[in-house]
């Protein structure tokens, strides 16, 4: 895990948690990493881009010298570094590989409101190769579990993932029984983008909740990306079906996180060498919404 002095912001208040129906659509793709400069605009002023950010394809991106961006539609994903201004729907994304890692990152933005008044900066979004010291803040004290993970998501909005970790990481740490699956998602996602899958698994699999709790489908399906992208078919094929096993209820409440864990699983039954099981999972997450990125890049392998 990343180590520093153990030292705290005085929590805030609560944040005002902003809900966004997961549906990323071929009229939609999703920020899944900012370096340097990338505005947006669909017509109207220029907007900093940041991790996360949904953005119309009938927009433009707007790219400074030495910055780019991965910009993630559904299954695809496409880095952008030249610099100048790219008319997002003129992007040929069909042939990028596919993976999902944008669709996980795209699902944050339920948990979290970005602050209009923030700023990108030269890591907007660090990878752990990029990290850089962590600063020194002073110690307030008396935060409970729940400040903690407030004080977390205020970090995640301003994408000052670092900070976030360690709020995340102390709130796991002190969680008791009622906080510690929230703490302990949230703590594996920084993990997981600041590049500690090793540290993500151990904490996913340690709080693994039930089909009851309000983070069991985002933490089963971010658990099933980091195993298979960890080369542990077995591993993500159980975490896909951890949701799959709830189907019955999902194929209406909420099919496309429904499709994703189909897509997922189809991906690590590839990986496994299990062809037929993996075509009858590209189907299943085909058939769930064609019209996504996720259905039609599902169809294209079948």
């Amino acid at each position: 895990m990343m180590t520093r002095k153990r030292t705290h912001l005085l929590a805030i208040g609560a944040m005002i948690l902003l809900v966004l129906p997961f549906s990323i659509t071929a009229q939609e793709a999703v920020a899944g990493y900012v370096e340097g400069l990338v505005e947006f605009s669909d017509g109207g002023s220029w907007s900093d881009v940041f991790i996360g950010d949904s953005l119309s394809l009938n927009g433009q991106l707007r790219i400074d010298s030495g910055a780019y961006i991965e910009l993630m539609v559904g299954g695809s994903t496409v880095r952008l570094s030249r610099p100048g201004v790219v008319d997002l729907g003129e992007i040929d994304h069909s042939a990028a590989p596919s993976g999902v890692t944008g669709a996980i990152a795209g699902r944050m933005g339920r948990f979290i409101k970005p602050d209009e008044t923030r700023t990108q900066t030269a890591v907007g979004g660090v990878r752990a190769s990029e990290a850089v010291a962590e600063p020194e803040i002073n110690w307030a004290g008396g935060e409970d579990t729940q400040e903690l993970i407030d004080q977390g998501l205020e970090h995640l909005a301003e994408n000052d993932f670092e900070e976030a970790y360690f709020s995340f990481e102390e709130a796991y740490d002190f969680a008791g029984t009622d906080g510690v699956e929230e703490a302990g998602f949230f703590f594996a996602y920084t993990a997981f983008v600041l590049g500690e899958a090793d540290t993500a698994i151990d904490v996913l699999s340690d709080i693994e909740p039930d089909a009851d709790s309000p983070v069991f489908l985002d933490a089963a399906l971010l658990q099933a990306q980091i195993l298979l992208d960890a080369g542990d078919s077995a591993g993500a094929v159980g975490a896909a079906d951890r949701v799959i096993s709830q189907r019955g209820s999902l194929a209406e409440r909420d099919p496309l996180s429904l499709q994703l864990a189909y897509f997922l699983r189809a991906e690590a039954l590839t990986l496994g060498g299990d062809q037929g099981g993996a075509r009858q999972a590209y189907a299943r997450a085909r058939d769930m919404a064609p019209e996504t990125q996720i259905g039609r890049t599902a169809g294209s392998k079948l």
